[in-house]
């Protein structure tokens, strides 16, 4: 308790009052090189604009160099992009335009083997299946259709089928004789030659 002093135990001519502040903040700053403002303000550097060189072109000039400039950049993106075009197939505008390899699709087999290729996750977006319904509105649409295709394309290849086994000659079957052996060295004769 010895160390810390109070208010009172300070002596009279080192307490500072509300007069003393005013006076301290009254006062002004001393400058360090004797000059009006301190080095690198604003305004020393306004003040010092004949540092910067004096615009020698005119605005024509400095407009059709601009021009110049921005024709030049826009002539290197254009080559960029003619180099990603030759390296690139635009396969959307060739489903666009209803060519494959420069050859026309086939929109039948084109659907089939889409309806194949998408994968069971994307399925359940595209109308789901029966197992994995999810009878969302629209969706269902979507499924029932999906089911009728199925239906319907199954119908055809029994059809064919049928088709290909009405058509197809038929041998006539051939009656086997049974063979019956006395002996046993006769069935093992003929079981040998067979």
């Amino acid at each position: 308790m010895d160390d810390h002093r109070g208010v009172e135990d300070t002596p009279m001519s080192q307490r500072l009052t509300n007069d003393d502040f005013r006076k301290l903040l009254m006062t002004p700053r001393s400058t360090p090189s004797g000059g009006a403002h301190p080095s690198g303000s604003v305004r020393e550097a306004m003040a010092n604009s004949g540092s910067m060189p004096p615009p020698t072109e005119n605005k024509g000039e400095l407009r059709r160099k601009k021009k110049s400039y921005y024709a030049a950049l826009k002539k290197q993106e254009d080559t960029k992009l003619a180099e990603l075009a030759e390296k690139y197939r635009d396969r959307a505008r060739e489903r666009r335009d209803g060519l494959q390899d420069g050859n026309p699709l086939d929109p039948i087999s084109n659907t089939s083997s889409a309806y194949r290729a998408v994968a069971p996750d994307e399925s359940k977006y595209l109308g789901g299946d029966m197992e994995h319904t999810h009878l969302v509105k629209g969706l269902d649409y979507a499924l029932l259709q999906k089911v009728r295709s199925e239906i319907q394309t199954r119908e055809q290849e029994q059809e064919a089928e049928m088709e290909r086994l009405v058509t197809e000659p038929v041998e006539p079957v051939k009656e086997k004789k049974e063979v019956v052996f006395k002996t046993t060295v006769a069935k093992n004769i003929y079981n040998m030659i067979k």
